[in-house]
This record gives structure tokens, C-alpha cells and sequence, in this order.
């Protein structure tokens, strides 16, 4: 990608953002709540709108993450002071102001790392005036490269067989009446548990992909074809998900299809059709949480009446579609929690190197593998939740995991960090297809985040590369049995 300065305006931006997060944190620092949570919240949304200035476009995993960024850190501290609680199981009051000293720093490292980077490097997609020009051009797309349509299918095929298996492990209709939570568990407790969260995920960005370098040359009927096919294969993996109210991957599978759509020609304004869209998401995921208790009984046993009572509970829905009183204010809650009654040094980055451990294979581990930073927090400050199942917890947060390892300058050094990282890996948009369809998989991770310890987003990405690089392999050997290939000068592969 040729080399461009950062323009004056992304510059501002950013140091604007640098500005009005360091003043936030130090009026959090005395106790100025309404103060720290103005200034955070509008630094946040400058630094929203530095990702796009940088970036180019809206559809980038930059802009998406620091969307969820602000989502996560904001929406429980702005919930209190709105006098509305967190969920009960998290103690009042609050550490409000503590927490948003750290939001505001993990903010200004963020403004910071996307200024380190952009100012030695250009990150700024092309413009182009068609659906077919870009990074990845036709002849680079996954079907010239001999990833055909009904790759994608197999892809979401298998990911449908494993979670049947699944299904069948964990005992069937009966574990699926019993909740998410019971559900989830004893399928963590199985021996060589399947990926097929990770196989639909990359699916969905395959089709994806491929239906935004087909699309001209479809007609509707072919698109509405193609569409159902994909749905018929992903069934199963889609009922299980919807029936455990699993919002998190559904939410991930939309954004892997709608970034997967415009790869090619990304989301330069925000059309009318992506505000639709993601209000739609919002209220159908308020509905999913509101009403996931009873929708698995629903399923399994045909007795629908529990879920239709919740889900036309019109105060309770509208509860649910507030993001504090769901896993987005949980970040908040976990690190009020954690400001109120740790009583511990600084960790040194003992989380950090514990969560690699996750990893490595358990045959290939020397030993016993350490317990992840995760459940030691919920054993240690929600053991209620360890007994609702073997994985239920209230999450983490990423910001308190920075904290409680190096405190406040190793929350905006961390974050430094993961802002060089994020449009380090925004290049691999027009590094060439496969290494967009990598991209792709990375989508999830915009969200998951913030809600969870490093070890599980770098477990995502290599579980994703280590996917691409099998269909990489698979579309190299296919190229070379096939009569008449010969080696693109990209490294594609071109009958």
C-alpha cells in the first residue's frame, strides 16, 4: 500500500481525543463524576470519529471496536448516573469515578497508539468507484482463487454437524431446556469440543465474500437462491444459538456479513439501510435477552406460553435493550467490584502470561495448566456463579485486567498497544483476499474484548488464521491437480 501523511484533520482528532481523555481522568481522579463522565464520553466519540478519519471508512474493525469500546465503558457508568442500578449481583455503591479514571486513560492510550501508527504509516483505504475494484480485485477474489460458492456451504455445513454432535454429548432437548448456562457448561466439560461457533463465523464471511464479488452477476432469483442455501446449512448452528439466546455470536455472524458485504467497497457515509439494520439488531437482541430464559424451554418442550408472556412484557423488553443491564455493564460492575474489594499488589502481568497458557494444547502442556484470570475472579469475588454451571460468570473486563496488572500507566500502555495493533491489522483489508478473509474473523473480537481476558480474542484470531491457512492450503493443492494453473504473481492461484 503506498505511503500517505496523516491528514491535519486526523491529526486534531487525535490530539483533541488525547486532550479531553487526560482531562477526564483527572477529574475522575477528584471525584468530579458528572465532569469525568462528560469529558470521557465526549472523548470517545472523537475518538470514534479519528478511526473513521483515519481509516476511511465506517465498515473498519478500527471503528467497530472502538464503537464497542465506548458502548462497554460508558453505558454502566452513564445507567448510574441516571439512578438506574447495575444488575443486583454486582455491590453498591459504586466505584464510578475510579472506573472512569481508568475508561478515560485506556481512551487517551487508544488516541495515542492510533497516532504512533498512523503517522509512520498509511492506513487509509483507497477510494474506488465500484464494487469490483479494491484490496482484493475480481481476479483475487475467493472464487478466481478456487474457493467456490459451495465452499462457503461446506464450511457452514460442518460447523452445523459439529454443533448436532455437540448437542447429542451434552443429552439433547432435555440439556437445551435447562438454559444457557447449563447448556454451555457441560459442553465445556467435553473432551475434544468442536469449533463450530469459530467454522460458521468463517462461513458467513466466505459467503459473504463471495456474494460481494458475485453480486452484479446475479440476478434476485440466483441472490435469493444462494441465501437460502446458506440458511439451510447453518440451520442447526443458528436454532442452537437462537434457542440459548446466545447473542453474542449471532451479533458476530451479522457484523462478519455485513463487513463481508462491502470488503470490497467499504462504507465510505453510513447509508440509511445500516441505521435500519443495526436498530433492528438492537431491538432483536433486547428481545433474545429479555426472553432467553424461557426460549430453550420453549424449543425443547413445546410450551411456548413462558416465553410469550416475557417477550410481550413491554417494561421488561425495553430493560433488556438498555445495554447496563446486560454483559455491557458488566465491564463496569466487574471493576467496581474489583476497585471495592481487592486488597492486592500489581500483578506484573502474571494474567497475561497465565491466559497464553490456554493456548497450547493440554497434551502438549507440560503439566497443569493455571486457571485463567476469569474464573479466579468469579470464584473469588461471585462464587454464586460458579454453582449456576461451569463457565457462567459475569465476564472480565480487559481495562480491569490492564488495571490490576500494572495499574494506571499500564492501562493506557496497554492500550497504546492494542491501538497500534488494531490498524496494523486494518491493512489486511487490501493485503490480498485471503488475508481479508482473516480480517473478517477478526470482527468478533471488536466485541468480545472488552468483556473478556486477552487470552480469549488471541484465541479467536489464532483459531481464525490457523482456518484460512487450511483453506489456503486446500485452494493451493486443488490449483495444482487442476490442469493449466499457473502461479499469480499476487500468490494467487489463476486456472
Amino acid at each position: 500500500m503506498p505511503r500517505e501523511s496523516l491528514g491535519a484533520s486526523s491529526v486534531g482528532l487525535l490530539m483533541l481525543t488525547c486532550a479531553i481523555s487526560a482531562a477526564a481522568a483527572m477529574l475522575a481522579a477528584m471525584g468530579h463524576l458528572a465532569g469525568a463522565f462528560g469529558f470521557a464520553a465526549a472523548a470517545a466519540l472523537l475518538l470514534l470519529w479519528a478511526a473513521r478519519s483515519v481509516t476511511g471508512h465506517w465498515s473498519a474493525l478500527a471503528v467497530l471496536f472502538v464503537g464497542f469500546f465506548a458502548l462497554y465503558g460508558l453505558s454502566g457508568p452513564l445507567n448510574v448516573i441516571a439512578g438506574a442500578p447495575l444488575a443486583d449481583i454486582f455491590a453498591f455503591p459504586y466505584r464510578t469515578t475510579d472506573y472512569l479514571q481508568q475508561q478515560s486513560l485506556a481512551t487517551l492510550g487508544l488516541a495515542l497508539g492510533f497516532s504512533a501508527f498512523s503517522l509512520r504509516s498509511a492506513v487509509r483505504a483507497p477510494q474506488h468507484t465500484d464494487a469490483t475494484a479494491g484490496c482484493a480485485s475480481p481476479a483475487n477474489a475467493p472464487d478466481a482463487l478456487g474457493i467456490p460458492f459451495s465452499t462457503a456451504l461446506l464450511c457452514l455445513g460442518l460447523a452445523s454437524a459439529f454443533e448436532i454432535v455437540t448437542f447429542l454429548r451434552v443429552g439433547g432437548l432435555p440439556a437445551l431446556a435447562l438454559g444457557k448456562a447449563v447448556y454451555q457448561s457441560r459442553a465445556s466439560d467435553l473432551s475434544m469440543s468442536l469449533p463450530s461457533i469459530e467454522l460458521a463465523s468463517f462461513g458467513f464471511g466466505l459467503a459473504a465474500m463471495w456474494f460481494a464479488e458475485n453480486s452484479s452477476r446475479q440476478d434476485r432469483i440466483d441472490r435469493l437462491r444462494r441465501a437460502g442455501l446458506i440458511l439451510l446449512f447453518a440451520l442447526p448452528v443458528l436454532g442452537v444459538a437462537l434457542a440459548l439466546g446466545r447473542r453474542g455470536p449471532l451479533f458476530g455472524w451479522a457484523l462478519v456479513w455485513i463487513v463481508g458485504r462491502s470488503i470490497y467497497k467499504p462504507f465510505r457515509t453510513i447509508p440509511p439501510r445500516l441505521v435500519l439494520a443495526a436498530v433492528a439488531l438492537v431491538t432483536a437482541s433486547g428481545v433474545l435477552f429479555a426472553g432467553r430464559a424461557t426460549l430453550a424451554f420453549g424449543v425443547a418442550t413445546g410450551d411456548w406460553a413462558p416465553f410469550l408472556n416475557t417477550v410481550t412484557d413491554a417494561p421488561r423488553v425495553i430493560e433488556a435493550i438498555n445495554p447496563a443491564g446486560s454483559e455491557f455493564g458488566a465491564t463496569f460492575g466487574n471493576f467496581s467490584e474489583y476497585a471495592m474489594r481487592a486488597n492486592e499488589s500489581p500483578r506484573l502481568g502474571d494474567t497475561y502470561v497465565a491466559g497464553l497458557s490456554t493456548l497450547i494444547p493440554q497434551v502438549l502442556y507440560p503439566g497443569q495448566k493455571p486457571r485463567t484470570i476469569t474464573y479466579e475472579f468469579r470464584d473469588t469475588f461471585f462464587p454464586t456463579e460458579a454453582a449456576r454451571g461451569a463457565i457462567a460468570s459475569t465476564g472480565f473486563s480487559s481495562i480491569m485486567e490492564a488495571y490490576m496488572n500494572f495499574r494506571d500507566a499500564g492501562v493506557v500502555l496497554v492500550y497504546v498497544v492494542v491501538g497500534v495493533v488494531l490498524l496494523l491489522t486494518e491493512q489486511l483489508r487490501v493485503a490480498g483476499p485471503y488475508s481479508a478473509l482473516f480480517y473478517l474473523q477478526l470482527i468478533p473480537i471488536t466485541q468480545v474484548f472488552h468483556r473478556s481476558e486477552l487470552s480469549l480474542p488471541l484465541g479467536v484470531a489464532c483459531l481464525s488464521l490457523f482456518l484460512v491457512l487450511v483453506v489456503r492450503g486446500a485452494a493451493l493443492v486443488l490449483a495444482l491437480l487442476t490442469a493449466g494453473t499457473s502461479l499469480s504473481p499476487r500468490g494467487g492461484l489463476h486456472a
